[in-house]
């Protein structure tokens, strides 16, 4: 796990945990493992990568934008043709931190 997230920690856009395994995109492949997303979130930064909702953690340089729906918020990325959900609970804090990552 140490050396998949050090040689793809630059071009990671999301993981998402769909069921008990992890997908971890890239803008070229999508990584599978049996991590939890958790555990996966500890090796991130977490100036750069924000843990949006209990199954997906998303790299916040990569985000196009964010779209309201339902209860939820939809985050879209630059380069890949995927989303990833925000909770309604963790949109001001993903908000703030996009701004942060913005202005410095």
């Amino acid at each position: 796990m140490d050396l998949l997230i050090t040689f793809q920690l630059i071009k990671l856009f999301l993981s998402k945990n769909p069921e008990k395994n992890s997908l971890i995109y890239t803008q070229s492949r999508v990584y599978e493992t049996y991590e939890n997303i958790s555990d996966i979130y500890m090796y991130l930064n977490p100036s750069v990568f924000s843990q949006t909702h209990r199954s997906y953690i998303v790299n916040l340089q990569k985000v196009s934008h964010i779209t309201p729906k339902n209860e939820t918020y939809l985050v879209y990325f630059l380069e890949i043709d995927e989303y990833a959900h925000i909770s309604k609970l963790k949109i001001q804090d993903v908000q703030k931190q996009l701004h942060q990552l913005m202005t410095n």
